[in-house]
């Protein structure tokens, strides 16, 4: 029963963004409808919760089917009809093209033996996830009065969004025995995708490697493999950003679309972490130099809408909940001398996990300054990202007394940035086969001169 969930989800997910289906390739939208449909269905389970209607296998799987139904008639309202489609051509690979194609296959399938075969076993995951999916599969209900039973962990309980719980929770109540499937699925996606981000601006041979120099690095397959949210997390955001960068370029708006979605639903994921408010600057700088207003406030009511749904949720618990007991800060002070320590830090933690794409793509950068200059806007958007990790490291030096103790969770936290440089060096040196062709008249035309001449 849980896998005809499952499928029902990834239903769901298709239907989220069929409406701009012909903005994507067929197994582009097949990758996005595989991670997105969970997401959202946790998001409508948590409110059928809302509402104390029991998470019975009978309502669950009601709950999906309208909401799909919802989507299904959106999609049919003020359709313009588009004659284009998009058919999959099966290509020929190369030898070198069809080993990488194998080997990503191998790796997913590695990940996802990994979270079959082995239960949720890590610290957080047991502690605090995975435990109120049981909880949660155990009540049948978002089990407010269990989680705040005690005051001393009420907090606790309620110090991130339920979406991977809730996820937890209903495979559980639907007969599964390990939900740690999703999180392969996450990889995939965060994977998959940056294939088709980037195939746009390179060449396939040079995509499938640049997608396989992700897919192989140790700090985005280990968080797949342990049920710790911060690839879901990384998946949302980081491709919220980067369909919109491919919105400004192709003004398609199926990745507008997309990239307004993901946003918001990466702080259902984890709420705490304050990039978000770079996307929101920069898109609504956009927005307003090409005289796009009501996009403006499409947009915030979007995102705030859907971010707005947990610390509402978690505002009103810890008010009714009686005392909370949370470790207060110190309290905020200028503290010069935590500023080198907090750079330090910042440099360890947050980019020293990514220390080759920095400096693949410092070698390109130094190469061409004039196609650097060129994506000024999307440099200058993701050194932004650095800014605010560093900000946030030295609130947290001048606040807490264990500042830096967080150091795993600064690198968790940073995995999005893998796709985004990826994806900058693939938009700033691209390798597309119209500038190959050019190339080739151009020489061309010169030998034939050449020859004339003699």
């Amino acid at each position: 029963m849980w896998f005809l969930l499952f499928l029902l989800m990834i239903l769901l997910g298709y239907l989220t963004i069929a409406r701009w289906h012909n903005d994507f390739h067929p197994i582009e939208h097949i990758i996005i409808s595989v991670f997105l449909g969970p997401i959202v269905a946790s998001l409508v389970f948590f409110g059928i919760g809302l509402l104390n209607i029991p998470f019975s296998p009978r309502n669950l799987f009601v709950s999906l089917t309208v909401s799909c139904l919802l989507f299904v008639f959106f999609n049919m309202i003020k359709r313009t009809p588009n004659s284009k489609q998009i058919k999959i051509k099966v290509p020929s690979f190369t030898f070198f093209e069809l080993g990488m194609i194998i080997a990503l296959a191998l790796l997913f399938f590695w990940v996802l033996l990994q979270d079959v075969v082995w239960p949720p076993f890590s610290w957080d995951v047991l502690a605090l996830y995975d435990f109120r999916g049981r909880v949660i599969a155990d009540y049948h209900s978002l089990a407010q009065g269990f989680f705040t039973s005690q005051s001393n962990l009420t907090a606790y309980n309620y110090v991130y969004p339920f979406s991977t719980s809730i996820l937890h929770g209903v495979i559980y109540i639907t007969g599964g025995a390990n939900p740690k499937f999703f999180y392969a699925f996450f990889y995939l996606g965060f994977v998959g995708l940056l294939y088709f981000c980037i195939r746009r601006y390179l060449s396939r041979l040079l995509s499938l490697f640049l997608t396989l120099f992700m897919a192989v690095t140790p700090d985005i397959i280990f968080p797949s493999t342990i049920a710790y949210p911060n690839i879901a997390y990384a998946l949302l955001f980081s491709y919220s950003t980067i369909y919109f960068w491919k919105y400004m370029r192709y003004r398609k708006n199926g990745f507008l679309a997309l990239s307004i979605l993901l946003l918001p639903l990466s702080t259902w994921i984890r709420n705490s972490e304050p990039f978000w408010v770079i996307n929101i600057i920069f898109m609504t700088i956009y927005f307003i130099k090409n005289r796009q207003i009501l996009m403006i406030f499409a947009m915030l009511l979007i995102f705030f809408g859907i971010r707005e749904i947990w610390p509402i949720y978690q505002g009103h618990i810890f008010a009714t909940s009686g005392q909370i007991k949370i470790d207060p800060p110190q309290g905020f002070h200028i503290d010069l001398t935590k500023i080198p320590e907090s750079f330090l830090f910042t440099i360890k933690y947050f980019t020293g996990s990514w220390w080759q794409y920095f400096l693949i793509l410092f070698f390109a950068a130094i190469s061409s300054w004039k196609k650097v200059l060129r994506s000024s806007f999307l440099i200058f958007w993701f050194i932004s990202y650095l800014g605010i990790s560093f900000l946030g490291t030295y609130f947290f030096a001048v606040s807490f007394s264990w500042w830096n103790q967080i150091g795993g969770s600064a690198e968790r936290v940073s995995v999005f940035f893998a796709p985004l440089l990826l994806y900058l060096l693939a938009v700033i040196f691209p390798d597309t086969k119209n500038e190959r062709f050019h190339l080739k008249i151009k020489l061309g035309n010169r030998i034939y001169n050449l020859i004339n001449k003699q």
